[in-house]
Parts: structure tokens; C-alpha cells; sequence
């Protein structure tokens, strides 16, 4: 993510089903530590309430996956919520992803999040 802050957000839709969870992973991809906004959105747009906005500090070239992260939603918000991903300090370079795994089986499906601003 070359550009820091809303202009540089990476963004991914969920459309967690029962029986899912979602995990968010961040790779930092640089040789300096980076501070890492995740704002979570339900489907309406608005803000959720809880601890759905956090920030993830990550140090040079690590990475770490967040299990569950749509634990943080009240129940029933698992539809259709969008994760913000955006370096917030001076300097990062981070890459993202959403994993989605089928809590029976283990299995995972994998997806990029898009990058734009607004």
C-alpha cells in the first residue's frame, strides 16, 4: 500500500455464512514497522459499535493473522460488512487479505481486498 491513510485503504467485503469465520491477515512488506488502522463497517455503511475500529502495529517484514475478526460485530452484522485496512503511520508498505474458513472442516477460501480511496 504505497499511500498511507484513506487514499492508500485497502478494502474487502464479507458475506460470512453461519458456520464461518473470517480472519484478516496483514503482511508488512517493508524494512520499517508500520501502524495499521482496521475500521470495520457493517452493511449500512455506518459505524459499528464495539471494538470494530482497532489499530494492528506491525514490525518490519512481519505478519499476522487476525482470527475471527468479525467476532468484534454484534451477532447478526456478519452480512455484507466491509474491513478498511490502512497504514497510519508516516512510512509501511502492508499487504492484506481475507481468509474465510469453514469452522467443520478447516477449509479456506482466500480473497484480495480492492484499493481505492474515497
Amino acid at each position: 500500500m504505497p499511500d498511507t491513510g484513506q487514499a492508500g485503504a485497502l478494502r474487502v467485503t464479507v458475506d460470512q455464512a453461519v458456520g464461518f469465520r473470517a480472519n484478516l491477515g496483514l503482511v508488512k512488506v517493508a524494512g520499517v514497522p508500520a501502524s495499521v488502522a482496521i475500521e470495520i463497517f457493517p452493511a449500512d455503511g455506518q459505524a459499528a459499535p464495539g471494538s470494530s475500529s482497532f489499530t494492528v502495529e506491525l514490525s518490519p517484514y512481519a505478519m499476522t493473522q487476525l482470527k475471527d475478526v468479525l467476532a468484534r460485530l454484534d451477532p447478526g452484522q456478519g452480512q455484507g460488512p466491509i474491513i478498511r485496512a490502512a497504514v497510519v503511520s508516516p512510512q509501511g508498505a502492508v499487504l492484506a487479505y481475507l481468509s474465510e474458513v469453514d469452522n467443520l472442516t478447516n477449509d479456506a477460501s482466500y480473497q484480495e481486498p480492492l484499493r481505492f480511496g474515497y
